[in-house]
């Protein structure tokens, strides 16, 4: 986690920039605080209801971005397995040519995964938890 959150710190993070507080968060060693940082500026935060409408109807690839234990203890219908710690390294099975939705367990981690994958050129919506991916 902590690659990834100095990863989205390096190439995104500007003085003055919104981000700032992730940068902070990182520098005092809190990775989950990062993550919560972005958690609560996502505008992309979209409801279970509108994932699963935009998997049915955009072909969107849905990402679990949690751990491989986590997931096998339950995970949305066609899901596939990137933990955040590791997306980076995995962006090929992730196909570029359409929306891809990512959720996790309480959001935190899912909007960082959203942010990467913004910058790395994806369209990205954010199911946020685990949860509201069922509601």
């Amino acid at each position: 986690m902590r690659q990834l959150a100095r990863h989205l710190l390096c190439t995104s993070i500007e003085p003055g920039d919104a981000h700032q507080g992730s940068l902070e968060a990182v520098r005092k060693g809190s990775v989950m605080g990062f993550f919560a940082h972005f958690s609560q500026m996502n505008a992309n935060r979209i409801s279970g209801s509108e994932a699963r409408k935009i998997v049915a109807e955009q072909n969107a690839t849905l990402v679990d971005v949690r751990s491989e234990n986590e997931f096998g203890s339950g995970h949305a219908q066609g899901a596939r397995n990137i933990p955040v710690q590791v997306l980076a390294s995995r962006l090929e099975e992730i196909p570029g040519d359409r929306p891809v939705v990512v959720y996790c367990a309480s959001g935190a981690r899912s909007a960082a995964a959203a942010q990467f994958l913004t910058q790395a050129g994806y369209t990205v919506y954010d199911g946020g938890g685990f949860m509201n991916m069922l509601s």
